[in-house]
C-alpha cells in the first residue's frame, strides 16, 4: 500500500475548522522596491515589461555580495544628496551658539548705542553683523517672518545682542526705545532696528538743527560787537582831529 500523503491545502482547511486551535501567525512578506537607486544591471529601466523590480528577504541573500554593496552604496549616496538639498536653518547648525557668541563679543568692543552716535554704531554694528550674511538679511528684512528660511531663535537672540550693545542707563540711554508698543508681539529685528533708526536719526537731525541756530547766534553777535569797535574807534579819530585829548584805556 502506497505511504499516506496528506494535501497541505486540505490540512490548512481541516486546521482552520477546529474550535479549539488557532492558526500560527504568519508573518508578512517583506519586500523592498528597488527602483532608480539601484546599479545598473538591477536598474528597473532595464526590465522588460517596465515594472519596477521588487525584492524580497530571499532574494536579496542571493544576491552577488558586491552587487549588493553597490546598492547600498548608491542609496547611501543618494539619501546624502537629497538631504543636502534641504535648508536647514542657522539654529539648527552645529555652530549657531559659537557664532552668536563671537558677534556678542565683537559689540563689546564698540562704543555703546546713545541719543547722540547713532550713525558711529551703527557702521560698527553693521560691519560685525556683516560676517554673517543670514544675519543681515534678517536685519535689513531681506527674510521676513513668513519666509520659510525666517529663523525665529536667530532673530529673538540677535534682537537681545543689539539691546546689549546699547546704553541703558545715565544720560543719553535709549532704553525708552526698547520697550514693546502696547499690546504687540516682542520685537523683530528688523522693526526694532527701523525704530532705532527713526529716532536717534530725527534726533541727531534736531540736535544738528539746535547747534547750527547757535552758530549764528554767535555770529550775528560777533558781528554786532566788531560793528560796535568800528564804532568807536571812528568817534575815537574824529575827536582827536578836534583836539580832545582821551584818556588811556588799561586793561
Amino acid at each position: 500500500m502506497p505511504p499516506h500523503t496528506r494535501d497541505p491545502d486540505t490540512e490548512s482547511s481541516d486546521l482552520s475548522d477546529e474550535p479549539h486551535k488557532e492558526r500560527a501567525p504568519v508573518a508578512p512578506h517583506r519586500q523592498m522596491l528597488v527602483g532608480t537607486e539601484t546599479p545598473s544591471c538591477y536598474d528597473s529601466d532595464n526590465d522588460d515589461n517596465g515594472n519596477e523590480t521588487h525584492y524580497n528577504i530571499d532574494t536579496i541573500s542571493e544576491l552577488n555580495p558586491e552587487v549588493l554593496r553597490g546598492m547600498l552604496i548608491k542609496l547611501t549616496k543618494h539619501n546624502k544628496a537629497r538631504s543636502s538639498n534641504t535648508y536647514k536653518k542657522p539654529s539648527c547648525h552645529s555652530d549657531f551658539h559659537q557664532r552668536l557668541s563671537h558677534t556678542h563679543n565683537a559689540l563689546k568692543e564698540a562704543p555703546k548705542l546713545t541719543t547722540k552716535n547713532w550713525y558711529t554704531w551703527n557702521l560698527c554694528f553693521r560691519g560685525i553683523l556683516s560676517n554673517w550674511p543670514v544675519a543681515m538679511k534678517h536685519l535689513d528684512g531681506t527674510v521676513t517672518p513668513e519666509h520659510k528660511k525666517y529663523d525665529c531663535a536667530l532673530d529673538s537672540k540677535l534682537c537681545t545682542i543689539l539691546q546689549s550693545s546699547a546704553l541703558l542707563a545715565r544720560n543719553d540711554n535709549v532704553n525708552y526705545l526698547f520697550i514693546w508698543p502696547a499690546n504687540s508681539e516682542p520685537w523683530k529685528l528688523h522693526d526694532l532696528y527701523c525704530r532705532l533708526k527713526t529716532d536717534l536719526t530725527e534726533m541727531e537731525k534736531i540736535t544738528e538743527s539746535t547747534l547750527l541756530n547757535e552758530v549764528r547766534k554767535i555770529c550775528m553777535f560777533q558781528a554786532n560787537v566788531h560793528k560796535l569797535i568800528t564804532n568807536i574807534d571812528e568817534h575815537w579819530a574824529k575827536a582827536e582831529s578836534m583836539g580832545h585829548t582821551l584818556p588811556n584805556v588799561k586793561g
